[in-house]
């Protein structure tokens, strides 16, 4: 009994000890199956995931502690003066304010920007890199919120913050000035255009009235004398008209009568009666061209009230669309406006 208990025991002893040899040679071969060179590459995986993390965290902490300003493009912008519409779809806005980070970042803009005074002592571009390629290649613009352009400088270290906002806030006004105000400085010069116009239609107006004026001056003063001119003219033509008829009558009588005393007498009253007649006849044309003469002045009385009238209806629309246009001015706000300036951190 003793003897098969021990056996017994034996054999149990032996499969424990084969179980767990089984289970050190399968943790054996796990270790031996991982080896040092994965254990490595395992090891340098989580490093790099550490130095990224790490980098990103400090750059983000670097953005988040950058001088930004921020400029506002209105969405529901509406202007007074119908020419310049706002955008009606959103692909229209999403275009527009597109287009507005790339005219931040303009050469003209950088350029204006750079010829500020106050950039010649910013230690930013006191280094060997011509001042426009540092700030191209530094300057950055994002759509925020979909309405804002932020505008910061990248790589700035915060010991540098006070010349990173003066620049940013250069860099803005630049753009407001040169790009944004550039709408409105057009309408405003239009305005000044349209203004001198206005100026010379007038001036040409009040020549016309005072020419008009001189003519029907010149006309009413020889008005006062036609009623005696024509009847003077009456008188002649009845004059001429009877010495032409007494001219017909001794002509007549002449050949009738055969006394040559008679004759005689006739003859030196025909003669007379003559030279009566030349001098009427020159009274006439005197008359007549007197009347011709005022006929070029009466065209062109007319001509000048026509002309008046006319730039009478166009100096009034003038002068209402001038007063509209200064209206419209006053009461449009910009487009795009300015809503933070940048302050160091």
């Amino acid at each position: 009994m003793t003897g098969l208990c021990n056996r017994t025991i034996d054999v149990t002893g032996q499969k424990n000890l084969s179980a767990e040899g089984t289970t050190m040679t399968d943790s054996t071969d796990d270790s031996a199956r991982l080896g040092p060179s994965t254990i490595s590459r395992a090891f340098r995986g989580i490093l790099l995931l550490l130095i990224v993390g790490g980098v990103m965290l400090a750059a983000g902490r670097r953005a988040a502690d950058s001088p930004f300003a921020e400029v506002h493009v209105h969405r529901d912008w509406q202007s007074f003066l119908p020419e310049t519409g706002p955008p009606l779809t959103p692909e229209e806005f999403d275009r527009y304010i597109a287009m507005q980070v790339k005219l931040v970042r303009s050469p003209w803009v950088i350029v204006a920007a750079l010829r500020d005074p106050s950039v010649a002592r910013n230690r930013l571009l006191a280094g060997d890199v011509p001042a426009r390629d540092w700030l191209e290649e530094h300057l950055e613009v994002s759509i925020v919120n979909e309405e804002f352009l932020r505008v910061s400088l990248r790589d700035v270290d915060p010991e540098h913050s006070v010349d990173a906002a003066r620049l940013i806030n250069t860099v803005v006004k630049a753009y407001l000035r040169e790009e944004v105000a550039r709408e409105g400085n057009q309408h405003r010069e239009g305005l000044t255009r349209l203004q001198n116009l206005f100026a010379k239609r007038r001036a040409e107006l009040e020549k016309k009235r005072s020419r008009l004026a001189a003519l029907s001056e010149q006309v009413r003063a020889h008005s006062e004398l036609s009623v005696s001119d024509e009847e003077f003219a009456k008188l002649v033509q009845a004059e001429y008209a009877q010495v032409r008829f007494a001219i017909l009558q001794h002509e007549t009588t002449l050949d009738e009568t055969s006394d040559e005393a008679s004759d005689a007498t006739q003859s030196e009253e025909l003669a007379r009666m003559r030279k009566r007649l030349v001098r009427v006849q020159a009274e006439l044309d005197k008359l007549d061209g007197a009347a011709q003469r005022n006929h070029p002045i009466s065209n062109e009385i007319a001509r000048l009230q026509d002309d008046i009238k006319l730039s009478e209806s166009l100096v009034q629309r003038m002068s209402k669309e001038i007063e509209e246009i200064e209206i419209n001015i006053q009461n449009s706000r910009e487009r795009v406006t300015l809503h933070r300036e940048a302050v160091p951190l």
